[in-house]
Order: structure tokens, then sequence, then C-alpha cells
């Protein structure tokens, strides 16, 4: 399959080609990252965005954290087959398709990455304006090595103000950062923990242990909004419910195999009720 236009065409390789080679090169509204100068501390920023069948929300994540002005946006697609490819393929700088996993895909665009600091940002989140020059600025202090963004749910009720108010609290007295959060971490710090452990669920909480080791984690001032929509599809209390039911299992040490069943169980069930009733 191709999409393209006049000037470029943009080639879908099979998710278990060899190398796992880019479905696009830079477009060409875009400037290479390597030929742009450093015009702020934000250009030393590589935002990576993992992707499966994004399509409804992928176009703002882009633009977003293309307004905070970073040296690359790479896309990272699992297999999806809706339009994400497509919209990637016009937004971001270079795109990927890698075999399907948060962590696994997450970890491939780190490793081609050209940035010295990187930034995670799942694709239902957008950066504010000037996030990533606060993060660079952050992460030349010596003694941090990451960080993550104050999240904002774009609800106004005030239940989702709690549940920011406790990711807050969670990063500053367990020092754990999810992925929502917008993880940022120095580049050369990220490669020598290992990365995210490619397991199916709180890859990003044990990333946040992992980089512990290496220096201090900091909240940065700047946020990072959040979509609403697993609320609003199980309902609040529900919701919030289960994600705490989860979170309490993982940090007493309940093993993630058992936990991502049940968890992938739930989701399914979710699913299959949606397509039943639409």
């Amino acid at each position: 399959m191709w999409y393209g236009n006049s000037s470029a065409l943009f080639a879908l390789p099979s998710v278990a080609s060899a190398g796992h080679a880019p479905v696009s090169p830079t477009p060409p509204e875009f400037p290479k990252p390597g030929n742009r100068p450093l015009i702020t501390p934000a250009a030393r920023f590589s935002v990576i965005i993992p992707t499966w069948n994004e399509e409804g929300y992928l176009a703002d994540a882009i633009l977003s954290a293309r307004q905070c002005q970073p040296g690359e946006i790479l896309v990272v697609d699992g297999g999806s087959d809706d339009a994400t490819v497509r919209i990637a393929a016009t937004l971001a700088d270079r795109v990927f398709l890698a075999p399907r996993g948060r962590a696994r895909q997450m970890n491939f665009g780190a490793a081609r990455a050209r940035g010295e600091f990187l930034c995670f940002l799942h694709a239902d989140c957008r950066l504010a304006p000037g996030a990533l020059f606060e993060a660079a600025k952050l992460l030349q202090r010596p003694h941090l090595v990451a960080g993550c963004f104050r999240q904002r749910h774009e609800d106004a009720h005030w239940q989702f103000r709690c549940l920011d108010a406790a990711a807050q609290a969670r990063v500053r007295l367990l020092g754990l950062a999810y992925g929502d959060q917008g993880i940022f971490v120095r580049r050369d710090i990220f490669l020598q923990s290992g990365g995210f452990p490619e397991v199916p669920l709180f890859e990003d909480a044990l990333l946040s242990r992992r980089l512990r080791r290496f220096g201090k984690l900091a909240l940065a001032r700047s946020t990072v909004f959040v979509s609403p929509r697993r609320w609003q599809q199980n309902g609040f209390w529900r919701q919030t419910f289960l994600n705490w039911l989860f979170a309490t299992a993982f940090l007493f040490g309940a093993p993630l195999p058992p936990l991502a069943r049940v968890y992938n169980q739930r989701r399914s069930l979710i699913d299959l009720r949606k397509t039943t009733m639409s």
C-alpha cells in the first residue's frame, strides 16, 4: 500500500520486515532535524509518539509538540488500520512501523532518535506551549535526569482536578511518573537505564524506578493536557477504581502477567459492548 502526493510517496512496509525501515522520509515542508539551527533549548528534544489507531487524536498531539519547537517528532506505529499513519506521514518528521506494544514502540523510537533529550508523548495528550523549553532547562541541571509535566485532564468537572492533584502527588512522594504525564529524559541516561521494560502494564512506573538510580525526577510547571476518553467510555468512578486497584496491586508486587490478562479482558469487554451498541 502506498500513500503519497506529487512530491513524495510513502511506502508502508510490513511490520515484520527486516530492519523496520521508516515508512516516510522527512516531509518536504519541514527541514531535516539535523539541519535545523539550535534556536532554543527545546530543539535538543526528540518527541516520540507511539500510536495504534489514533486517527482522532494524533494530529492535535503532533501539532502541540510542533509549536514547542523540538528538533524532531517521531511517530512509531504499531500496525494501525485507520488513518493514523497517513496523518503521521503528513505532520511528523519521521514515521516508523514497529511490533505493537507501547513500551516496545517507544524503545524503538528512542533507538532512532537524534536528540540529546527525549520526550515520550501519548497520542491522546497535548503539550502546552513552552513545555519543552522548560523541560530542557530542567535537564541541564546536573542532579536531574528526567521528569514529567503537570497533568490536566480536558474536562472541567471537579473529579478530574482531584485526579490531576493525585498524579502530581504521586510524582513528588513516590517518584513515579506515568506515561500520560509526558515523560522527558536525557537520552544517554535513558539508554544506560535499559529503557522501558517491555511489559504489558506499568512500563512507565518501572522506567521511573530505573531512572532514579541515576538521579532525580523533576515535576515541571508546564502542563500536558490529557484526554478523559477512558473515563467517558467507562464511567468516572468505575475507571478510577480500576486504575487504583491495578496501581495498588502493582505497588505491592503483584506479578504483571495476571494483571495484564485481567486488564486486557476488561478492555475486550468494553470494546465488545461498544460494538454491540453501535
